[in-house]
């Protein structure tokens, strides 16, 4: 079934590190910097692939993303090389690498003639298949893509199709012409789009939009029955939707029936004398003209849609409620947050059977951005605002149950607030909040948390109010944290392992962790031997 929208107008480190690779111990590959160069060392502190790069990042499997320019550790690279140090692909003029979970994206552009020529290429690093960048590729479009299936690309026409990611040859014709956010692959299934225009019959344009299709990976469009449109990527079988409320269904409460009406029922295109009915479908290449059924795209009056989770037979697990603004699609731990369609939107969630487990009652708050909440470890934290918002706000930290099993209140802005860092809890039922002096390891007990120890420190690593999460949490055991202006590493008692000592200090990674003390980077074991030192 096909979607419509309408279109108006790390964690500090020490290294370019982006997402460290799980490698075998005995495997594992450290970058170094020698001399201003980097190059990589093993476990032991030997040198396997000697410094020569102005920047490298972390192995991914069998490779590696380098640069032979000095960037930033956000920055692109311009060559990828094996475990033994040569090159895959070489650094060539204009042309960048971006590092994507399962191919590099390879870029060109040179704007050194006098007109700018821009195209793009692809290593797919399962099969370890290389297409240079070619005129005929556009874009490669690799954001969300898992692997599960060809590599969505955007030819030179402005079309969009899919490649084999094995050998470069077309899988999917090139036949869709709009864009989507879930264009890739995931889970074996990818929603390309149609751009959509309406027009009266007159001739004259009354919407754009796009227009969205969910296929399989030979391409086959997925058909879910009528009146379902999906608004989500696919997820074990299932996926969200938008339908139809059936006749005789609850209505919406009050305040969310007039937001809704105000959107399907008091506008439509018979009632503008601009419009001149009946509306038609353009197609966007050949330019054929097919009627349109406009209470699709505006509604009727008394008809109300909501979101739906249904597998991809059509069955409903859930829904369609028009008390939902949005399903969500699943977190790690397998729960759907959901929104409530009022003005304030508060959240609940839901497990992928369709069973509510909490109803929407969390007003967040995160500055215009869509708000939702998610859980690891088993837990979510939640800034609630609440009644007394803007000068209190409650803190509540959530488990997949629907339990609160930790609440507590906080004055807003005065700079003595508590807070819950990075939004997480850790493994084990450790989290770190934030007080006016610090930061403080609290672990949460029968119905409440306790402070794991007295000690307050002054920054611990990933804590950053815009981090989320990035980064937080106890690596091997130890956790990078500092004090008296010097970092060092507790265990999840908050006891000293490794007194404060280092400039700087990362998470371990494959048994040794990268410092930098007097100026100079150095790795260090659990026991802070150290194993490798800059020269």
């Amino acid at each position: 079934m096909k979607r419509l929208i309408l279109v108006c107008l790390m964690i500090l480190c020490l290294v370019p590190m982006g997402a460290w690779a799980e490698e075998e111990t005995a495997t594992a590959l450290y970058p170094i910097r020698e001399n201003g160069l980097w190059g990589y060392m093993n476990r032991a502190g030997e040198v396997v692939i000697e410094p020569q790069w102005a920047t490298v990042w972390p192995f991914d499997g069998e490779t590696a993303l380098v640069s032979t320019l000095p960037v930033s550790r956000d920055s692109n690279g311009n060559g990828v090389i094996d475990r033994s140090g040569q090159y895959l692909i070489a650094p060539q003029d204009h042309v960048t690498i971006e590092d994507y979970p399962h191919a590099y994206r390879i870029c060109f552009y040179d704007s050194s003639q006098g007109t700018s020529a821009s195209y793009e290429g692809f290593f797919d690093k399962d099969s370890g298949f290389y297409q240079p960048p070619t005129p005929e590729y556009e874009m490669v479009m690799l954001w969300g893509d898992d692997g599960s299936g060809p590599i969505a690309i955007e030819n030179a026409d402005g079309l969009t199709g899919y490649v084999d990611r094995a050998n470069g040859e077309t899988a999917i014709p090139f036949i869709y012409t709009g864009d989507s956010d879930e264009v890739c692959f995931r889970n074996g299934y990818a929603m390309p789009a149609d751009a959509l225009t309406i027009e009266d019959a007159n001739g004259h344009g009354v919407a754009m939009g796009m227009e969205t299709h969910l296929i399989g990976t030979s391409g086959k469009e997925v058909e879910l029955p009528d009146g379902m449109s999906a608004v989500s990527y696919v997820f074990d079988g299932c996926l969200i939707v938008s339908m139809r409320v059936p006749d005789g269904a609850a209505t919406p409460d009050a305040d969310a029936e007039d937001d809704m009406e105000a959107d399907e029922g008091e506008w439509s295109p018979e009632d503008d004398d601009d419009i001149a009915l009946p509306l038609y479908r353009v197609d966007p290449i050949t330019g054929e003209k097919t009627e349109f059924d406009w209470h699709w795209l505006w509604g009727e009056e008394g008809v109300y849609y909501g979101h739906a989770l249904v597998k991809l037979d059509g069955t409903v697990l859930y829904g369609p409620d028009p008390n939902l603004w949005k399903i969500y699609e699943p977190d790690a731990a397998g729960m759907l947050c959901i929104a409530s369609n009022d003005d304030e939107s508060h959240l609940g969630h839901m497990d992928l059977s369709g069973n509510v487990i909490v109803e929407p009652r969390y007003e967040m708050d995160w500055g215009g951005a869509p708000t939702y909440y998610s859980f690891r470890n088993g837990y979510a934290v939640i800034d609630d605002l609440g009644d007394d918002w803007p000068n209190t706000e409650r803190w509540v930290i959530l488990d997949t149950a629907g339990n609160e099993v930790f609440t507590q209140h906080a004055e807003v802005g005065d700079g003595s607030g508590f807070r819950v860092c990075g939004d997480v809890v850790l493994e084990n039922g450790l989290f770190w909040c934030e007080e006016a002096n610090g930061y403080r390891l609290m672990r949460l007990i029968n119905h409440g948390a306790e402070s794991v120890s007295d000690t307050v420190f002054e920054a611990s690593l990933g804590c950053g109010h815009y981090e989320f999460g990035e980064g937080i949490g106890f690596s091997e055991g130890l956790h990078p944290v500092k004090q008296n202006g010097l970092w060092g590493y507790i265990d999840e008692l908050a006891q000293w392992v490794i007194p404060p000592q280092y400039d700087s200090a990362d998470n371990y990674r494959d048994g040794l962790a990268l410092v930098e003390k007097d100026g100079k980077l150095m790795y260090i074991d659990h026991s802070g031997a150290v194993v490798w030192e800059e020269k």
